[in-house]
């Protein structure tokens, strides 16, 4: 998809603070120290523009609708081909290709649910669990079951609910949340897991803390998918830094101004300590940013549905302040 010419990029933010810092306007002369300086500027104005926006103290941070995009994940069919062998803990298979999310899935046999903690190849697993009693002879049947599933590498935190894709769920409502100890609780009762035929609920998992990389997060789900499932939902991006790959801010152009003049005011900080002109012009055009999200972003607004209204309604009458009463409708059809 072909770019705006008005889309702020990388280069030009560098090159614009150039302009009023001591240094060299062309960005191919800098020294790495003031590579290193620059975007320290960039990184910091973009935490601050991406999740600190308000529209003044005490007002809440403003969710960028351009940083809450759509997903889906998709689980996997139960894996069961081939057989395997147990021993300590070893699951050994035949005729099997342990699939790559087998680690995020119950290894079921002898009517027990086993935590798998290692995929070495496609014939071999490690359990949790490597107690003797757990072993299983050659030619035992198995499933793998999933109930774990990785969230996109760049999510943050859920924007809302998790829906299944259109016509798959039973209950046509969407998964509700619990806390992971509440489905790992469900979980110690294999035959529970079998009294529903659709996951129900969800929780997030966060995966290890690792420093050398971002965040990770999981997403649980009770009870664990017997089929193919389609999640649908929205989640709050955690952002990337800019460089010379990713070189464009999210926000697209209607938004380009405002986050290069908070790039400008971080200069003005650095090299007055204190705020300027650019600090003013870009409180100014975060304003007007917000209020320009919240116009996209928020939903067209018709009054009071009735319980029983179909879409699009028929023509609308005005008959008090309370309520808007659509044609075949009396105000005992209107949730109050």
């Amino acid at each position: 998809m072909a770019v705006t010419s008005l889309q702020l990029t990388y280069s030009e933010i560098r090159s614009r603070m150039a302009l009023m810092m001591p240094i060299n306007r062309s960005t191919s002369n800098w020294t790495s120290d003031m590579s290193s300086d620059v975007g320290l500027m960039i990184r910091s104005a973009l935490r601050k523009v991406y999740y600190h926006a308000s529209l003044g103290p005490g007002q809440p941070t403003h969710q960028w609708s351009f940083l809450r995009p759509w997903a889906t994940l998709t689980t996997n069919a139960p894996y069961e081909t081939g057989t395997i062998t147990v021993v300590d803990g070893v699951v050994t298979g035949s005729g099997t290709t342990f699939p790559t999310w087998a680690t995020n899935a119950w290894m079921v046999y002898g009517g027990k649910y086993y935590e798998v903690a290692s995929r070495a190849s496609g014939t071999s697993l490690t359990l949790a669990n490597t107690a003797t009693n757990n072993d299983a002879s050659a030619g035992t049947e198995y499933q793998l079951l999933q109930y774990l599933i990785d969230l996109p590498s760049d999510f943050a935190s859920l924007a809302g609910p998790m829906y299944f894709s259109p016509d798959e769920s039973d209950t046509r409502i969407p998964l509700v949340r619990r806390g992971d100890i509440e489905l790992r609780n469900w979980y110690q009762d294999s035959n529970r897991d079998t009294l529903a035929s659709e996951p129900r609920f969800f929780a997030l998992v966060k995966s290890p803390i690792s420093q050398s990389a971002v965040d990770k997060w999981k997403l649980a789900i009770w009870p664990s998918s017997q089929q193919v499932w389609n999640f649908k939902f929205r989640y709050n991006v955690q952002m990337n830094d800019l460089d010379g790959t990713d070189q464009y801010p999210p926000g697209g152009a209607q938004h380009s101004e405002m986050i290069l003049e908070a790039c400008l005011a971080e200069v003005e900080y650095t090299y007055n300590d204190g705020a300027g002109p650019h600090t003013e012009k870009a409180r100014e055009l975060l304003m007007a940013s917000i209020e320009l999200d919240r116009q996209i972003s928020e939903a067209d607004s018709y009054g009071r549905l009735p319980v029983n209204a179909t879409c699009p309604p028929p023509t609308v009458a005005i008959t008090n302040n309370d309520y808007v009463i659509r044609d075949g409708y009396t105000l005992a059809d209107y949730q109050t």
